[in-house]
């Protein structure tokens, strides 16, 4: 009887190869490991006589069923392989070299597979394997149920060499994908990448953006673009009270202060701090003539920034102009 050891894949099955090999016992074992090429699986095994590695070359009867053979189940594939090597005692093929694998087992919930062998021969033998004719194969005793690595085409589509597409999410270092494709860990691109649509960078896209970045970023080289870029957002209005406060206001992006003289005051002189209680540049209006000298005093993220009224009324205005682009 066969003896099946999960583990690995490997299957040990005695079989009686009477009409193959001349009344010899033989065992053979064979591991299923992933899958090494698009629509094949790889299948190793060993072949020995009364404890004699076989020697020569063999034919392979190869089935996949979607049961054991006690209960029967369907056949949803198969094909033979001939004149295969046997070197002492070991041997190598591919499952779907031949005959490609269908569709149904790639959809199959559970794979058992059967194997035959027999004597080289240059005669080939009408698919699904022959058993009854005079150069039937010996099947060996049971079916190997295969694990779920065999299962790696499932994710395959289409011609092989071609690429492949997912149905559904695909996560890699993930087991519950939040997206068409969701990738836990770093992730690298060795050659050109092609986006159609946009793409963001710690942030939601942004409508209308191809790129948005939220953080800090390196560009090393020489950055192009065929369309605008939208170096500063919109102008925020700040109140005088606000921006008077006594521990000012932090910065959340990189930015500057606009502050307006009030012209209308005879006279008028404003400063800029930032940090709170470092005067960087101050604004100053004049009357009668108008005249009035803004300032605009950069301030970085995370630094905090006030305007003080050090004589004359408040300023007609004061903006907060950040870098880069809000929504």
């Amino acid at each position: 009887m066969p003896r099946f050891d999960s583990a690995g894949f490997r299957m040990l099955a005695p079989a009686v190869m009477g009409a193959v090999l001349g009344g010899f016992s033989v065992w053979a074992w064979a591991a299923v490991p992933n899958t090494e090429s698009w629509g094949t699986l790889p299948y190793d095994g060993y072949l020995e006589s009364d404890g004699i590695p076989l020697q020569g070359d063999r034919d392979f009867c190869l089935q996949l069923w979607s049961a054991d053979e006690t209960t029967g189940g369907t056949l949803l594939w198969s094909e033979q392989q001939y004149a295969v090597p046997v070197q002492g005692g070991r041997f190598a093929l591919r499952l779907g070299r031949r005959v490609a694998l269908s569709s149904a087992v790639e959809t199959a919930g559970s794979l058992f597979l059967g194997v035959g062998v027999r004597a080289a021969t240059t005669a080939t033998t009408a698919d699904p394997c022959d058993t009854t004719a005079a150069a039937a194969y010996t099947l060996l005793s049971g079916r190997q149920q295969l694990g779920p690595a065999p299962y790696a085409l499932s994710a395959r589509r289409g011609t092989p060499g071609q690429g492949f597409v997912v149905d559904g999410d695909l996560g890699i270092g993930t087991s519950a994908p939040a997206s068409k494709l969701d990738v836990a860990g770093a992730a690298q691109v060795r050659g050109d990448a092609t986006i159609h649509g946009n793409l963001a960078v710690g942030t939601s896209p942004p409508a209308g953006v191809a790129l948005g970045v939220a953080g800090n970023s390196t560009l090393a080289g020489a950055f192009r673009t065929n369309g605008p870029v939208q170096a500063f957002g919109a102008y925020q209005a700040v109140t005088n009270a606000t921006a008077s406060a006594a521990g000012g206001v932090t910065a959340t992006t990189d930015g500057f202060v606009l502050v307006t003289p009030d012209i209308s005051a005879t006279h008028a002189y404003y400063c800029v701090e930032t940090p709170v209680g470092t005067d960087v540049a101050c604004a100053k209006a004049y009357s009668p003539g108008g005249s009035a000298a803004p300032a605009l005093v950069p301030v970085r993220r995370g630094s905090t920034w006030r305007v003080r009224t050090t004589y004359g009324s408040p300023p007609a205005g004061i903006s907060w102009i950040p870098l880069g682009y809000t929504q």
